[in-house]
């Protein structure tokens, strides 16, 4: 194990947050901390590792810092205040750098949607994906094989 106990569970919060259990199982059912903690020990090179554990420790400091608790033990309201503030600041820093390394929401949020959306969960559940796909329907209404995609409201 890469991380530490305290640090799983801020990633556990964060990508539950990012994609929760809806009608289809969230982030946590498809096994993304795992995945995320897999890339990062593994995969990501020395500056991006770096970059990734302070985010992450920013993360609880923030939230120590406003409500007295990590991350992971703080409310759904003060979670939710901590990653948009952390997006806004992350479309900020993006819009005024050239060329600049991704801010943390944003790097952790490219993990959640690479590791859901490569799991079977994902695939299977969320996006329809059939590998064989039986025959072929070329006139259907798209809402009889697709689900409906949500404007994020």
């Amino acid at each position: 194990m890469f991380f530490t106990s305290q640090q799983r569970e801020t990633i556990e919060a964060l990508s539950e947050l990012i994609i929760p259990t809806t009608d289809t199982p969230g982030a946590i059912t498809a096994e993304v901390p795992e995945f995320i903690e897999l890339i990062v020990a593994e995969w990501y090179d020395t500056d991006d590792r770096e970059r990734f554990m302070r985010g992450l420790t920013e993360v609880d400091e923030r939230t120590q810092a406003l409500a007295g608790v990590v991350f992971a033990q703080s409310g759904a309201d003060t979670q939710t205040e901590i990653l948009s503030g952390l997006e806004a600041e992350g479309r900020v820093r993006i819009a005024s750098e050239e060329d600049a390394p991704s801010p943390f929401f944003q790097q952790f949020r490219g993990l959640v949607l690479s590791g859901y959306y490569s799991s079977e969960i994902g695939l299977r559940e969320e996006l329809l994906y059939q590998p064989i796909p039986g025959r072929f329907d070329g006139c259907v209404d798209v809402s009889e094989v697709t689900r409906s995609v949500s404007d994020g409201n």
